[in-house]
């Protein structure tokens, strides 16, 4: 076949290049014009992705927040940021992880003495819309609670703090760790203004009875706190004794609680068995690792769940239970009454071969929990795999709860 009339032969084995068209050839210029997060929206649809694929990820979050919705801008300007990024712990937003992590960054490096407050107070307004969880692990400024929960009150809905001190190496100074009496005070006299708070938890804080009884005092003020997680602790039994009574608090609607590695006794255990009585609503409850509640104390928790028909979810690992406790499970789990769907009593091996017994006898004859852990008790190989058995029967069906991913129950 001939060439074309007119086309030099030179020309003919060229590969033919499509010039790029007018869109391709604007959008980078747009993407750096000033004004563009404002023409935006009035940009067709298709144009507008190619214009933002081509923003700058340093641009203020301000005019960003408001305009920039594409998920695909929040990605890459978080990967930047953070090397590992998990967007199912933040609603599954790019955007929301992006605020949520940057705000908990700037709070946790905060120092007062350098740093005008103010671009703080302007950074929480503009993550305020975005923000619904705050994972805070240390706090050195000591920012009165009252602040952020005034500028993000409305719409927290978790909130993890510590008061500690990250990387401290040798550097360590006891007082930057845990709340103090004036924290504890500013956090209770403002939480009625986190009006969306559900989830609360100040695992790690030093907290002990008197710290706790201030916290409580603000608590009974915010009537939706569904989960509280006050682990690794110094609470001891007068703590537990005003914990009780907020359990038994008509307009109290917590569901989870995590009292574990305290300093609770017997008598601790025996003040939450007595509101346990009475409560309706709570339905997953670890006081793991409190190896001074002993029989005595295992005991009442367990008697007192002849009359509760809410509670699934209990640990009470490493507790110092003994034969007696293991004897008061058992009647527990004859009676067929229990609502337990997951229990872990795990490392008390003074529950013995005497108690494994009991525990395997009320098994053939009651109503176990899906979930039952015996492991270090000191029960036996054979009573030890039986109860596996029963669970991995049970399990076959797809019926082992989702208390086992349950927050309150990781220590």
């Amino acid at each position: 076949m001939g060439r074309a009339a007119g086309v030099p032969l030179c020309l003919m084995n060229r590969p033919f290049r499509l010039r790029p068209s007018l869109v391709e050839l604007c959008v980078p210029i747009l993407s750096r014009q000033p004004g563009i997060l404002d023409l935006l929206a009035s940009l067709p649809a298709d144009i507008c992705t190619q214009v933002i694929a081509k923003l700058p990820l340093d641009l203020p979050l301000l005019p960003c927040s408001q305009f920039i919705l594409d998920k695909d801008y929040w990605k890459r300007r978080a990967l930047l940021k953070w090397k590992t990024c998990d967007p199912s712990r933040h609603g599954h937003s790019w955007k929301q992880l992006f605020f949520e992590c940057n705000l908990a960054e700037a709070l946790e490096n905060y120092d007062p003495t350098l740093e005008d407050g103010t671009i703080l107070m302007k950074l929480m307004e503009t993550s305020e819309p975005f923000v619904r969880s705050l994972e805070i692990r240390q706090l050195p400024s000591r920012l009165s609670m009252c602040i952020v929960f005034k500028l993000l009150g409305r719409q927290l809905i978790t909130l993890k703090l510590e008061y500690g001190w990250r990387n401290a190496g040798m550097l360590y100074e006891p007082d930057r760790f845990g709340m103090k009496v004036s924290d504890c005070l500013a956090f209770s006299a403002s939480i009625c203004l986190a009006s969306a708070l559900t989830v609360l938890d100040l695992s790690c804080n030093l907290l002990d009875d008197e710290k706790i009884k201030i916290l409580l005092e603000g608590m009974t003020l915010n009537p939706g706190l569904l989960q509280l997680s006050l682990c690794h602790n110094r609470i001891g039994d007068l703590g537990v004794a005003e914990i009780s009574k907020f359990l038994m608090f008509e307009k109290c609607v917590l569901t989870g609680l995590n009292l574990g590695d305290n300093y609770l006794s017997s008598q601790g255990a025996k003040d939450v068995a007595e509101a346990l009585k009475t409560n309706t609503v709570l339905n997953c409850l670890n006081l793991g690792y409190n190896n001074k509640v002993g029989d005595e104390g295992g005991r009442a928790i367990f008697d007192a769940l002849q009359s509760n028909t809410v509670l699934q979810g209990l640990s009470l690992i490493s507790c110092g239970l003994g034969e007696e406790a293991a004897a008061s499970l058992g009647r527990l789990i004859s009676s067929s009454s229990s609502s337990l769907l997951y229990l872990d009593v795990s490392a008390n091996p003074s529950i013995g071969t005497k108690g494994g017994a009991t525990l395997q006898a009320s098994m053939e004859s009651g109503k176990p929990p899906l979930y039952f852990d015996v492991e270090m008790c000191g029960v036996g190989e054979e009573i030890e795999q039986f109860i596996a058995n029963a669970m991995t029967t049970k399990n076959e069906k797809d019926v082992r709860p989702s208390l086992l991913r349950n927050s309150i129950f990781q220590i």
